[in-house]
């Protein structure tokens, strides 16, 4: 039974592909200078992201640095899963004013993440520390990218007409990739409040559109 709702939440992949190839490109290129700009080229020297004492309350668990990085795959799905390229092209304004006011910030207030000098795991060197230095922890970039993914797909897969758990699901994603973010002290709970803000302030600039299709037609039921 599975196999039905995934060929309805895949079948249009390659619709609109070269509109979702071409803003994939345009996205990643704008995060690379954006995000990686401010810890290649800072301005000022960084200070400790802000704390609360609830984050000393999640210990350092760096096998977390897998759920971490599959923020990667939510951005990939939330590109291409959509039927209207019109979908499309309002998450990718979204994300490019989300990287945008990250890097102003990045840059006139540069933090550094807790992140331990003994990382003590070769999935953390991997996932983690091989592709991304301890810069740029406050706002968090992934809480924002992570909720305009979860926006983007929610309303995909409403389309779809497939059963709400599968929405319940990816929000289950978001609540994990946060926890991690956490447990890899790449971030600490400041900063995913004021990443949360960010992309919310994004989707009340620019609200991510989700109606410009009728909706999917309901999937038939499937016999025992």
């Amino acid at each position: 039974m599975i196999f039905h709702p995934l060929r309805t939440i895949f079948g249009s992949v390659g619709r609109h592909a070269a509109t979702k190839l071409a803003c994939h490109a345009a996205v990643g290129a704008w995060i690379a200078v954006l995000y990686y700009g401010p810890q290649i080229w800072p301005l000022f020297p960084p200070r400790p992201a802000p704390a609360l004492p609830m984050d000393d309350w999640i210990p350092y668990q760096p096998m977390w640095a897998l759920i971490y990085q599959t923020i990667l795959l939510v951005h990939t799905l939330a590109l291409w899963l959509p039927q209207d390229a019109e979908v499309v092209k309002s998450y990718a304004r979204n994300v490019a004013i989300v990287f945008g006011c990250g890097a102003v910030i990045f840059w006139l207030c540069p933090t550094v993440s807790p992140r331990p000098e003994e990382l003590g795991s070769f999935v953390y060197r991997w996932f983690v520390s091989a592709v991304d230095g301890p810069r740029n922890a406050f706002p968090s970039l992934h809480a924002a990218l992570g909720l305009l993914g979860v926006v983007t797909i929610s309303g995909h897969l409403r389309k779809c007409g497939v059963s709400p758990m599968w929405r319940v699901a990816l929000l289950g994603w978001w609540v994990a990739m946060l926890y991690s973010t956490l447990a890899t002290r790449q971030h600490r709970v400041l900063d995913l409040l004021a990443g949360t803000g960010l992309g919310l302030l994004s989707l009340a600039l620019s609200p991510i559109t989700t109606q410009t299709l009728p909706d999917h037609e309901p999937l038939p039921a499937t016999p025992d």
